[in-house]
């Protein structure tokens, strides 16, 4: 009996952990907004951590993607992100940017990307009121400083 009433504390701290509101963290608020747009490609669940010119490019982006998949079937994408830790630069009380170094995996292309986002203090908590991505780079298949991608050994 023991065990099982261990257990029932065990789960509803762990579930009690995992639905906590992270609209007053921004740290936890710009991770799950990368996590949702860059890792999962989850558009509707980006548009709820977003407002303003953030929430603009989501919707256009999102009507985009859905205009695509009606008139095609497309495959869900096979590409792998990953990120470590963002670097944070603190503004002000009420501004914060994140800067996210994405390594991208999609079948033989690898790459790099860094994804800086920019969260603002609202009545409701932290919102992503922009993005965007600057330096996309190869990781393999070109040396760092040629910009020439090739599959045929020695050619330009």
């Amino acid at each position: 009996m023991a065990r099982i009433y261990l257990f029932s504390h065990v789960m509803f701290f762990a579930l009690a952990a995992s639905c906590r509101d992270d609209s007053n963290d921004p740290d936890r608020r710009a991770k799950a907004f990368v996590d949702a747009y860059y890792i999962e490609y989850d558009f509707a669940r980006a548009l709820t951590y977003a407002e303003g010119a953030a929430a603009v490019r989501l919707k256009e982006e999102k009507d985009l993607v859905d205009d695509a998949r009606s008139k095609v079937g497309l495959a869900q994408s096979r590409s792998r992100t990953y990120y470590s830790n963002p670097e944070k630069h603190q503004v002000n009380d009420e501004l914060v940017h994140y800067t996210f170094e994405l390594e991208i995996h999609q079948g033989s292309n690898d790459m790099r990307r860094t994804a800086i986002v920019m969260l603002a203090k609202k009545s409701d908590g932290w919102k992503v009121i922009g993005f965007r991505e600057v330096g996309e780079r190869a990781l393999t298949g070109a040396a760092a400083d040629d910009g020439v991608r090739t599959s045929t050994p020695g050619a330009p």
